[in-house]
Formats: structure tokens, sequence, C-alpha cells
């Protein structure tokens, strides 16, 4: 669709918006429009009371599916939800869901049985900022699992368990995002979301190999600990790749991940004490393969 620029006085350029679009979207004299500039493009989004996506579920008893529903219909940028539920005990997940994965949203009406969930700061941070925070945690999270593990610092340790809520918070945000405002490449949108969600697996996996530990106070043997310092390599290779392509270092991770993943099957026919650890690290392993192929499929137009 193709409009014509009107000049309005000396500086202010116009155009008109598409009928269609005003009339569909009930659009009137007066009503703000959000303008969000990306690169050569414009992108016009509506937030008005009148316009928020909402939806009402019945959770009955079942408070885990409950706690879900929550954070996908925040993921798939809804703006109200009402939940029923039977379990007043769901009141408490609800909060510990709100708190530990999720941005902006609060309960803002509360019955016995029913509460009503409603986005009060909008979206407003910019997917690449916030993406951005996610790579930092995940490369502290990386490095104090090593640390923590090597050097026997529990407190380390808590603190990859805790840096994880973080991320998943933030990678419920940019995938929100995503479905809500949409990304100046709207043919990478798959392509991020899975993206996300390995980072987040990944970042899961380092949290369960720390709580593991914690829990059966497991003193690592030095292999496992090389293990995790090289699979740390490839984590922190990824993201620079991400950032800043290069053909070279691309080609190289590739064949780490590839080694690496061969080692650890073997490990883990004879290694019996430390079988979960391995096995975590073949999944932080699988998920590095994944985020690499993301790599590939980004770098096309």
């Amino acid at each position: 669709m193709i409009r014509k620029i009107v000049k309005h006085g000396l500086t202010t350029l116009t155009i008109s918006l598409p009928s269609k679009w005003v009339k569909k979207n009930n659009i009137n004299s007066g009503d703000e429009l959000d303008v969000i500039e990306k690169n050569k493009s414009l992108m016009l989004n509506i937030f008005t009371q009148k316009n928020l996506k909402k939806d009402e579920v019945d959770t009955k008893s079942y408070n885990k599916i409950g706690k879900r529903q929550i954070s996908t219909h925040y993921r798939k940028g809804y703006d109200e939800i009402t939940l029923h539920f039977n379990d007043p005990a769901f009141l408490v997940d609800a909060e510990e869901i709100l708190s530990d994965e999720i941005v902006g949203f609060e309960i803002v009406k509360q019955s016995p049985k029913t509460i009503v969930i409603r986005d009060i700061v909008g979206t407003k941070d910019d997917f690449s900022i916030v993406l951005r925070r996610v790579t930092f945690l995940i490369l502290n999270m990386i490095e104090d699992t090593y640390s923590g593990i090597s050097n026997k610092e529990v407190s380390k340790l808590k603190g990859v368990i805790v840096s994880d809520k973080r991320v998943n918070k933030f990678t419920n945000f940019c995938i929100r995002t995503l479905n809500k405002v949409g990304h100046e490449k709207s043919s990478n949108i798959p392509t991020y979301y899975h993206l996300l969600r390995d980072i987040e697996q990944l970042a899961d996996s380092y949290k369960e190999i720390c709580r593991h530990i914690i829990d059966n106070d497991i003193k690592s043997s030095k292999i496992i600990q090389n293990h995790i310092k090289d699979i740390n390599k490839s984590v922190r290779m990824f993201f620079d790749l991400f950032f800043k392509m290069n053909d070279k270092d691309l080609n190289e991770l590739y064949n780490a991940i590839n080694k690496k993943n061969n080692e650890l099957i073997k490990l883990i026919k004879t290694q019996k004490d430390d079988a979960l650890i391995l096995h975590y690290l073949c999944m932080i392993n699988n998920y590095i393969k994944h985020l690499w192929s993301c790599i590939i499929e980004l770098r096309i137009d």
C-alpha cells in the first residue's frame, strides 16, 4: 500500500490512515497511536482500553495448568486474564509466577475464587535491549556454575538458581514483544521464538546442575569441571557469533559441539556417579546446537 505525503505548514509532513484499517480498529479523531520507528519502517500500535486483548479461563482445581495459563497468555500478548479457581492455594501459585516469570502483570481484582490479572505497564522496552540483558545473565550464570563447582562456593550455585528466574522473566517478555509488537523482519519471528525457548532451557539445565550438586552435597570430579569449562566456551562463542557473525568461528563452534557430544556419550556409559550431571551437559550441548542453527537462519534476509 502506497500513501502520499502531504505537507502542512513549514515542517510538518503527514499521511492519511487507510480507511479500511481505521474502520476495522474503530479509530476516531483524538485517539492516540503508538508509533515505533524501526530503521526505515514505522509501525503503528493501538494501546487503548477498548482494544485490550482479554481472555477468561476456568482452571478448576488444576493449579499447575492455571500457572501455565498465566505465562502462556502473557507470552501470546494478552493484556488481561480473568482466572476462576477452586483451590485457594492457587492464589499463592499465581503470585509466585507473576513475581518470578512476568514483567508488568499484576492482580487488579480479587475475590475468593476469581482473580483478574492485567498488564499495568505496557510493552515499552526494546526487544534487542532485553535480549542483551538475557545474554549478560546467561554469561554470568555459566561462569558462576563453573566457579561454584570448582571452588566449592555454594553461594554462587544458589545465585545461579535465582538468576534462572530472571532469565525466564526476560525471555517471556521477549516472546510477548514478538507476539504483541512484532519485529522489523517479520520472517525472523519464528526463529527468534525458538532461539528464546532454547536459551531458556539452556539456563534451566545449568540451574538443575547447581540444584543437584547443592541438594546432594556432591564434590564433582576434575573431569566434570573440564567438560563444564569446555561447554561454557561454546556458550560464549555462540553469543559472540549472534552479535557479530563470522564463518570461521561458526564452523569452529559446530565442530566443538559435535566433538563434545561424542565425548559426553562415551562418559555417560562409564561415569555412573556423574550420570545426571553428564545428562544435563548433553542437553546444554544440544541446545547450543539448536542455537547454532538459529544463527544460520537469522543471517538470511
